[in-house]
């Protein structure tokens, strides 16, 4: 009998480390409208499998999916979404223009097969981003560009284990 309620007793209590130990989820940043920069070592190259977008309540979310590490990013707001490498601008209509901009990333195999398929222009139609534009896979950056009806606060929240870099932009 003792056995039993010494087994029972260890059971729960190894059933509540389990619980106390379930990682908490954090709070939402806040939608910012400044530029954002993070800088990370250029040890393995992160390469994008593909950028997904959809509407939600009061914010637009883009999620660019990753292969291995985090990249280092900046997001900023443009004039207009220019090529990268040749310079050439995107025929995009937009009131504001939000670039992300990852760096030793690829959207390509080593044997130059792209990872990221379609586009270069998706036609996103979400309460504030109208397109998506893969701008660039280039010397070791792969940029994202948004065309939006207006200019708006984003916040960017990384998620791991799959890897992935999230923007949502205020409607």
């Amino acid at each position: 009998m003792k056995f039993r309620v010494l087994l029972a007793a260890l059971v729960v209590a190894v059933a509540t480390l389990g619980v106390a130990a379930q990682p908490v989820a954090a709070a939402p940043k806040p939608f910012s409208k400044a530029e954002v920069t993070v800088t990370r070592s250029w040890n393995v190259l992160a390469v994008v499998t593909g950028v997904r977008y959809a509407r939600h309540k009061g914010y637009d979310r883009i999620v660019i999916d990753l292969k291995g590490t985090i990249p280092g990013y900046t997001v900023r707001w443009e004039k207009k979404l220019i090529s990268d490498g040749s310079g050439i601008p995107f025929n995009v209509k937009g009131k504001a223009f939000l670039e992300i901009r990852l760096g030793w990333a690829a959207a390509h195999t080593i044997e130059g097969k792209p990872t990221w398929k379609g586009g270069p222009i998706y036609r996103a139609d979400l309460g504030n981003v109208t397109r998506v534009v893969r701008t660039g896979d280039y010397e070791g950056y792969v940029g994202v560009g948004l065309a939006l009806k207006k200019k708006k606060g984003f916040r960017i929240i990384e998620q791991r284990q799959p890897n992935r870099l999230v923007i949502d932009v205020a409607q």
